[in-house]
């Protein structure tokens, strides 16, 4: 099972403003499909926590079976472009190749990650207070929270992240860092 968000394909006005490492908007694109299958097996679960891009199509050019949990970007399709018709726009990215299609936050059970859920949501502010979360949004600005972890392609090399490396970062979030990963400025020490 994987993980990632935000992968904005299509879209060359994210990749300048995101500061994304390619020459174009092509080169963006071929680069994440690639990184995706050489990751990602056929078979294989990925849920995707929103802002998938302008072409929606491009999911049958992608490994595995695609979830989509909504972002801000689809959340806008929904009203312009489908009048507010969840229903339809489901429908319509299901004909495409989307296993899956969800608006606001999902429990999913991962036994790799927890045992009692973890919440999927596109931005962080739309968390769960009582479950590790998995969001994106932010790209890749603030990668851990203390409440999860930022799947976001840009956080992750462009490529979705397995759910036993999520595993790995849930780990040392609960034990390893400290305050000085989470620090805010009401903590600094002025003197």
């Amino acid at each position: 099972m994987f993980f990632t968000s935000d992968t904005h394909f299509g879209e060359d006005r994210v990749r300048i403003l995101g500061d994304r490492p390619f020459h174009d908007v092509m080169e963006m694109d071929k680069t994440i499909i690639t990184n995706w299958n050489n990751t990602v097996g056929r078979g294989d679960d990925v849920w995707h926590l929103g802002d998938f891009g302008d072409d929606m199509s491009l999911v049958q050019q992608l490994n595995g079976n695609v979830h989509l949990i909504l972002g801000n970007h689809e959340e806008t399709k929904v009203q312009n472009d489908f009048g507010g018709d969840f229903p339809r726009y489901a429908d319509y990215l299901m004909s495409l190749g989307f296993r899956s299609v969800t608006a606001g936050g999902k429990i999913l059970y991962v036994p790799e990650i927890e045992d009692n859920g973890v919440y999927l949501t596109h931005k962080p502010m739309d968390c769960d207070k009582s479950r590790f979360n998995l969001f994106g949004h932010i790209h890749r600005l603030g990668m851990v929270k203390k409440f999860g972890l930022n799947v976001g392609t840009d956080c992750h090399w462009f490529k979705p992240i397995s759910a036993e490396k999520i595993n790995f970062f849930k780990g040392s979030i609960k034990n390893v860092y400290d305050e000085n990963v989470f620090c805010d400025i009401k903590d600094l020490n002025f003197g």
